[in-house]
């Protein structure tokens, strides 16, 4: 079973809001932007879903996005 992490972040220009989610070793999966007031988690689940993973294999929590480097 995939163990994903998911991340977001508050987009440059203030608006949308960035998000991410990382496979077990830390390679990005699926991303995209939302608009403020949008349901990260159902964007998740149907973008994993779109690329044929699990998304019943996501955490309760979104992390932080901390770029690496």
């Amino acid at each position: 079973m995939a163990q994903y992490t998911k991340q977001s972040r508050l987009a440059n220009d203030g608006v949308h809001t960035q998000w991410r989610v990382l496979d077990g070793s830390g390679n990005v999966v699926t991303r995209g932007q939302a608009y403020a007031g949008q349901d990260l988690d159902e964007l998740a689940r149907y973008a994993l879903t779109v690329n044929d993973l699990e998304p019943a294999d996501l955490p309760d929590t979104w992390t932080a996005w901390v770029e690496n480097g």
